[in-house]
């Protein structure tokens, strides 16, 4: 379970050791003396809230940066602007590669939320909306990075454990480029 969720091992006993203690106190207080146990759905359940239930950082950058490009296509109009919500799709479609179109579809199932929020959190002011867009595709690429890193690091440690020194090198590469990708944003924010 560790190993799927990323979650500490010692977090995943602590749960499971309070769940146990919770399923006995309910099997003591059940009149019939009937005992259900501790089985897979009660690790899967452990599993599930651990992983479902956290709102990842990816998810609110995505959320406010599609809200901000569908704010700014309703309020196009000329074609300076036009020609600046076209860049950013090209440099959103760069950053989220094969993903792209799921995320957009995504996007656009709750496109009327996605631009309300957008309004309130970065106002109507149309002189800061570049300037919004910038950080915004900055923060999303960043946190993309951070996710993709995240995965390369687990495949390198599964690798290791397997004792597959092929993938484990090739993992490590991945992250190295990672890394400097993420140094390279970091230079971007100064």
């Amino acid at each position: 379970i560790s190993d799927m969720t990323q979650i500490p091992t010692d977090a995943i006993w602590q749960d499971l050791k309070m769940v146990i203690k919770k399923q006995k106190e309910k099997d003591a207080a059940t009149p019939s003396g009937s005992q259900s146990g501790i089985g897979q759905n009660s690790v899967s359940a452990i599993k599930n809230t651990a992983t479902t239930n956290v709102p990842h950082r990816v998810d609110l950058a995505e959320r406010q940066l599609f809200g901000m490009l569908f704010v700014m296509e309703k309020e196009k109009g000329a074609s300076e602007k036009e020609k600046s919500i076209a860049e950013y799709r090209d440099q959103l479609k760069k950053i989220a590669g094969d993903t792209y179109a799921e995320r957009v579809t995504r996007a656009e199932s709750i496109k009327s939320d996605l631009m309300f929020e957008a309004e309130k959190y970065f106002g109507t002011d149309q002189s800061r909306w570049d300037f919004h867009m910038k950080e915004l595709l900055l923060n999303f690429e960043e946190d993309v990075i951070n996710a993709e890193l995240f995965q390369a690091m687990n495949d390198l440690r599964q690798a290791e454990k397997a004792g597959d020194q092929a993938r484990g090198q090739e993992c490590a590469k991945k992250c190295q480029v990672l890394s400097i990708r993420k140094a390279e944003i970091l230079k971007k924010r100064k």
